[in-house]
């Protein structure tokens, strides 16, 4: 599957792609490093022990550079050095984060495996069989772009969650432009003023397509860095 996946990114973008395959989350995250810029690699169940005795702590997803510093004067330095410490000493020693990582060094570390995909933004864009030669030709367009964004956010929830305004305005020679504001509702001055300002820099370019967007509000925290709980 990786390797089918991996294809078809090639035969759409012509970008290369690595990936890492194994049973456990993290350990497929980090074999994906191993052979870029394109390759694979495959941990399979029986190998994940030896691949995580001989890795570098600093590999592993979390562990950032002032926490490898301090388990390096540990003498902490792969996952050997932990397992040779044994669960009680991280325990005792470094609290829940040497918990964690004697489990993830153990390989007993799952972690969760999230495949629903969180929307950033949400846009309509229209492109027109002639080009509007106007600034109003073009505000003129605005209102049943907006009616079409709104029906949008309504139907996916999403119209208390705007964090900003952006128009898009593609001219005539192809050449594209974004203008944007921070906002949280929509607001028709907004977007006729940002479309003023996208419009002008075409110098009087025609207009053959035009769309309007909204940014969403993440509720998602950003991951943190493992650090040290004592």
């Amino acid at each position: 599957m990786a390797q089918d996946i991996r294809q078809k990114i090639f035969e759409k973008t012509g970008l290369t792609a690595s990936a890492g395959v194994s049973s456990i989350k993290f350990v497929a995250k980090i074999a994906s490093d191993e052979n870029k810029p394109n390759g694979q690699c495959i941990i399979t169940p029986d190998k994940i022990p030896a691949f995580l005795e001989v890795l570098p702590l600093g590999k592993i997803p979390g562990v950032g550079k002032v926490t490898l510093e301090r388990l390096s004067a540990l003498q902490l330095k792969t996952g050997k050095d932990v397992l040779d410490k044994g669960e009680d000493w991280m325990l005792r020693t470094l609290s829940n984060f040497g918990y964690d990582l004697y489990q993830k060094c153990a390989g007993n570390y799952e972690g969760k495996v999230h495949t629903e995909r969180v929307r950033k933004s949400l846009s309509v864009e229209h492109t027109y069989e002639f080009d509007l030669d106007t600034e109003q030709a073009c505000l003129n367009k605005l209102p049943g772009l907006l009616g079409e964004l709104q029906k949008r956010l309504e139907k996916q929830n999403l119209t208390t969650s705007i964090s900003k305004l952006s128009v898009k305005v593609k001219f005539s020679d192809f050449v594209s432009t974004t203008t944007d504001q921070v906002s949280d509702g929509l607001s028709i001055d907004v977007f006729n003023g940002l479309l003023k300002k996208a419009f002008a820099r075409g110098k009087y370019k025609g207009v053959r397509l035009l769309g309007v967007g909204v940014g969403i509000k993440l509720d998602k925290k950003p991951e943190e860095q493992l650090s040290f709980d004592c």
